[in-house]
């Protein structure tokens, strides 16, 4: 197939119209090399074109970036080879200038390489750059700033790794050969080097950089692509054609140029693998636009007849949707005044109901009892605050969960048990309820009435419940009952001590019996008095947890004490209270003996 091509490229050239007189053909090449190794290298495509294309003389001269340039504006040359950046922004100052063939680059297997990337070198042993973000702020060593593959290409990936805006990097142009760079990333001149893609190999291969002195950050993963890379491909060297330059003889350059052979001398001397068709460069128009090269260093100014030129169609789409926007709105004002009238009444009727609910609501959550409703299953769908404040839940979370969540299962099936009979009988319930944390302790004690619940059409929803702590009336109940026995206990001790000649023993024995009645909890406790020598004890002393005493003493008769000792005292709560209570009763009845031995004392 290339074969072909090649025959066919030849028989047009043949074919041209017109005998083509000899004339000379100036040829600027960009190329940074040393000037003795830039005419050598570059001979070899003189001497083929001049023998090819039957010209008294062409001229290949090797140009640095500016250098170019010049040379360019000046008319001094015909056709220019040089880089698909320095292309596009060399196209907005010379009018006319074409692409007509592209530079293949070879390996140093002699394979085809189409596009190039750049290469951001570090030393093997900067731990801390990692990545090509990590060179924001870092000195960078390259040749040329204006090379494409040798610094652009990999700035433009420094700058999408970090913030918009340009790449902060603090550049070290060191001027041709690219090794200059290297050279001064060995030097700790450098933090970095940008070069491009396959000089690190070439300089493996020469020798010149020992294994593993060197690395690239952040390689691209390129299937087939010999060399390692930090960015993306772009297009390599173009040649280009100025305006000036015969058309007869253009074509017959660009033929010329397509047919020479990978293998040849030429080519091998040129260290390319040949020259192809031109390749699309927009990649490298994004690149120039967002690292603001020329001529895209200033953003644009748009006018608009600039709008209207460039999207006459999406101007008018656009028109005609303002005008159906337009209608739409007059149709929707003329619904407006119906809609308003609809949601005034609307909103009246609600604000009455908003205010009926706010009551309940203020009323819910102010009044001290519990209130809850749960659904026929028991999962609950409404709690005030007393109700989760009782169950130590926000707000929020009771919904939807069971007794079974928040109290121990004996609890919770004995709610249960209530509210089926509840359902059930569709009566009123209502049901004394000890609550017990989930640690079992007592949370207090609440009388609960319990109603089932119906809809409008007659159908039982589940179950309302209204609960009142009454934990503090029956604790004042209770304790009017201590008081009331305590009294009577005291009572009958000053009964069975009123006769002062009554036997000691037993008196003390009456006393002891009549002590341990007044007692809270007179099966836990037992009660001993001693006098000179004399005991009584009423219960068992065998095991004890706590005890309280009150000694009393008549001066030259003898000593005494009252003492109450506990088997258990964990059958309640409030421990230290009873026990306080229960000492004053000791001390009131130690007193009571101490009166009654004195008055013996007096009257013998």
């Amino acid at each position: 197939m290339i074969a072909a091509a090649r025959q066919c490229l030849w028989a047009l050239a043949l074919l041209l119209p017109g005998l083509v007189l000899a004339q000379d053909l100036r040829i600027g090449v960009l190329d940074h090399r040393a000037l003795p190794e830039r005419g050598e290298r570059w001979a070899a495509l003189e001497t083929h074109l001049a023998e090819t294309l039957d010209l008294q003389r062409v001229t290949v001269l090797p140009y640095a970036y500016d250098e170019l340039d010049r040379a360019m504006r000046s008319g001094m040359l015909d056709v220019v080879i040089t880089g698909s950046l320095h292309q596009v922004v060399s196209g907005h100052r010379i009018a006319s200038m074409l692409a007509v063939a592209s530079v293949i680059e070879r390996s140093e297997a002699g394979e085809p390489i189409e596009g190039m990337g750049g290469v951001a070198l570090v030393l093997s042993e900067r731990e801390d750059l990692q990545a090509l973000s990590d060179l924001r702020g870092k000195r960078v060593a390259t040749a040329d700033q204006h090379a494409l593959a040798g610094y652009q290409a990999v700035a433009r990936e420094v700058l999408e790794a970090g913030e918009e805006g340009p790449p902060p990097l603090q550049v070290i142009e060191t001027g041709p050969p690219q090794m200059a760079a290297i050279q001064a990333l060995l030097a700790g001149e450098a933090d970095a080097a940008f070069v491009r893609g396959g000089a690190l190999e070439a300089l493996l291969a020469a020798g010149e950089v020992a294994p593993g002195m060197l690395r690239v950050l952040s390689p691209r993963p390129l299937p087939g692509y010999p060399w390692q890379v930090s960015s993306r491909l772009y297009p390599g060297r173009v040649v280009l054609t100025l305006p000036h330059l015969d058309h007869s003889l253009a074509r017959r350059m660009v033929g010329a140029l397509l047919l020479l052979e990978p293998e040849g001398a030429t080519a091998r001397q040129l260290d390319i693998h040949g020259f192809g068709l031109p390749q699309d460069t927009s990649s490298v128009v994004a690149l120039a636009r967002q690292l603001r090269l020329p001529p895209y260093e200033h953003r644009p100014r748009v006018t608009l007849g600039d709008v209207w030129r460039d999207h006459r169609v999406a101007t008018l789409l656009l028109g005609l949707s303002g005008v159906a926007i337009l209608l739409a709105l007059m149709l929707s004002l003329r619904y407006s005044r119906t809609l308003r009238r609809t949601r005034t009444i609307l909103r009246e009727q609600g604000a009455e109901l908003e205010t009926e609910r706010q009551r309940l609501q203020s009323l819910l959550n102010t009044i001290p009892d519990v209130v809850f409703m749960k659904d026929r299953e028991g999962g609950y769908v409404f709690a005030n605050p007393a109700m989760r404040r009782l169950m130590g839940s926000p707000a929020g979370s009771v919904v939807g969960r069971t007794d079974f969540d928040f109290f121990p299962r004996d609890v919770a099936e004995a709610f249960r048990r209530a509210e089926a009979e509840t359902l059930a009988s569709g009566k009123t319930l209502d049901v004394e309820e000890q609550l017990l944390s989930p640690d079992g302790s007592i949370d207090g004690l609440y009388l609960t009435s319990k109603v089932a619940v119906f809809n409008p059409a007659g159908e039982l929803q589940g179950v309302l419940g209204v609960s009142r702590d009454i934990t503090a009336l029956r604790e004042a109940e209770h304790q009017l009952r201590e008081r009331l026995k305590e009294q009577r206990s005291l009572h009958n001790v000053f009964h069975f001590t009123e006769d002062a000649d009554r036997e000691p023993r037993a008196m003390l024995q009456a006393v002891a019996g009549g002590l341990r009645e007044g007692l809270q909890y007179p099966r836990l406790a037992a009660v001993r008095i001693a006098w000179n020598g004399l005991r009584v004890e009423v219960g068992d002393y065998r095991s004890t947890r706590q005890s309280l005493s009150a000694p009393f003493e008549v001066p030259a008769v003898g000593r005494g004490v009252v003492e109450v000792v506990y088997t258990d005292v964990n059958e309640r709560g409030q421990v230290p209270e009873f026990l306080a209570e229960e000492q004053v009763l000791l001390t009131r009845v130690a007193e009571r003996l101490q009166s009654v031995f004195q008055r013996q004392r007096e009257t013998q």
